[in-house]
């Protein structure tokens, strides 16, 4: 058998990128309606939202841009943890880091176990952000578990690595 290497599958990532930029494009057109509207308030026409003073949808506006950004600049940190995911599987058994939360900072842990030491493989859902969950692997040893978060071609993964730790 040769060693395969598999990273984090490429829609996850794509999800944490468009979450990043979805805020960005939302904090950019809360900019825009805040200008319009405090340009109109100070000419004396009717501002653009008139449910409330312009300095009050302002503040509210700024707290929400505030809020975006932090979420946006979670989802990047959080596509850089990832980065540091994968999984190989050789002759002797299975290497990679093991992640199991992602989304809160987790940093990952290196782990190393051969093909008679697994007790389980399967399919897990982890959080790689408050609302999103993704399909991930799941590991087991006598001691501990092990999950890396959404591999690539993670079907194929678990059926192979079933397959290997059935056969010895």
């Amino acid at each position: 058998m040769q060693k395969t290497t598999a990273g984090v599958d490429r829609q996850a990532t794509i999800l944490l990128d468009m979450t990043f930029w979805s805020n960005m494009v939302v904090i950019v057109l809360l900019i825009i309606v805040n200008t319009i509207n405090m340009i109109r308030a100070g000419s004396n026409t009717e501002p653009l939202i008139s449910m409330a003073s312009p300095e009050l949808v302002l503040i509210a506006s700024l707290a929400l841009c505030v809020w975006m950004a932090f979420a946006g600049g979670s989802a990047l940190a959080t596509k850089r943890r990832l980065s540091r995911v994968h999984i190989s599987c050789s002759e002797d058994g299975v290497e990679g880091v093991s992640m199991p939360n992602p989304a809160n900072g987790d940093s990952g842990e290196a782990f190393s176990l051969s093909y008679h030491a697994i007790r389980f493989v399967g399919v897990v859902e982890v959080p790689i952000t408050k609302k999103h969950m993704v399909p991930s692997l799941g590991m087991k040893d006598d001691q501990r578990s092990y999950i890396v978060p959404a591999p690539e071609n993670l079907q194929e993964l678990v059926r192979s690595l079933t397959e290997r730790m059935t056969a010895l």
